[in-house]
């Protein structure tokens, strides 16, 4: 069985590099959660980001249908909501 995880996937990068905080929400299996990032994380995802931007359009890998679903069925719990 496969299943869509991620209902994000389009707007990631720009919410990411719009964060005003340290929390991201997200949609993960149909579900509205949030990702906790620390200053640091911050700071390293927004310079590989950067990075990325300068490299040619052919090198960087392209996202497949692969990349959303996830097999096994079960989504594991969210104890706190924060993933």
């Amino acid at each position: 069985m496969f299943q869509i995880v991620n209902g994000s996937r389009d707007t990631m990068r720009e919410s990411f590099l719009a964060i005003g905080g340290n929390v991201l929400p997200v949609v993960l299996a149909e579900r509205d959660l949030t990702i906790y990032f620390s200053r640091t994380h911050i700071i390293d995802l927004r310079a590989i980001l950067d990075a990325e931007e300068s490299l040619p359009p052919d090198s960087a890998p392209e996202a497949t249908d692969d990349d959303a679903e996830v097999t096994g069925g079960e989504i594991p719990p969210v104890s706190s909501g924060r993933v």
